[in-house]
């Protein structure tokens, strides 16, 4: 009945920030689905459950719950977004960058709480939160192949956290930060001497 009744009487169409963002919301409830399936599957594969609370409820339990669902919210409208793209080559470049920053986002939790912290993960994070500041400064699409040399750089950054993760000791690791800030180096020349031309 309430549904009914919101049908009626909400307008369909509307300039309020607050039902855009609902609209939005609506729209990609499919995708924050498959982002808190991704998101609760790889809580559950590292802690052994994807219960975050447990009785007696403590306020950072409540927390932990409120940062959840606005990551999963927050990515699931991202995905949805991607997912509107009508170049092909972009969306792929958007995919890669999507899973890369939502898996590290939510290793980064958990190797904090585990009193760990990984170079890749701070350099995967400062890459988002620059993507993201930058998307709200520019407000305009980046390049096809200034996205692919980022992406790139964001995937050589990914494997080398992997490999930090699995195969090299402490002591060893820093061979792999090396091909990194070579790339590092490059991405940053060719962007701003090449990016600025017409594609």
């Amino acid at each position: 009945m309430l549904v009914l009744l919101a049908i009626r009487f909400i307008p369909q169409k509307s300039d309020w920030r607050i039902s855009k963002s609902i609209s939005l919301i609506g729209k990609s409830t499919y995708h924050i689905l498959l982002t808190q399936i991704l998101g609760y599957g790889m809580i559950t594969a590292w802690w052994g459950t994807h219960y975050g609370m447990a009785a007696p409820f403590n306020p950072f339990d409540i927390i932990d719950l409120v940062a959840l669902w606005v990551i999963f919210i927050g990515f699931g409208i991202l995905w949805y977004k991607i997912d509107q793209q009508e170049d092909l080559t972009r969306r792929i470049l958007y995919y890669f960058n999507f899973f890369i920053v939502f898996v590290s986002l939510l290793l980064f939790s958990f190797f904090i709480q585990g009193g760990w912290l990984s170079s890749c993960l701070m350099i995967i994070n400062i890459y988002a939160i620059a993507a993201l500041i930058l998307h709200n400064v520019i407000k305009k699409p980046i390049k096809t192949r200034i996205l692919a040399l980022w992406t790139i750089f964001l995937l050589m950054t990914f494997i080398a956290l992997i490999l930090q993760v699995e195969f090299f000791q402490p002591n060893e690791f820093w061979i792999l930060l090396l091909p990194i800030g070579a790339y590092l180096i490059f991405a940053i020349i060719y962007t701003v001497f090449y990016g600025l031309s017409k594609e």
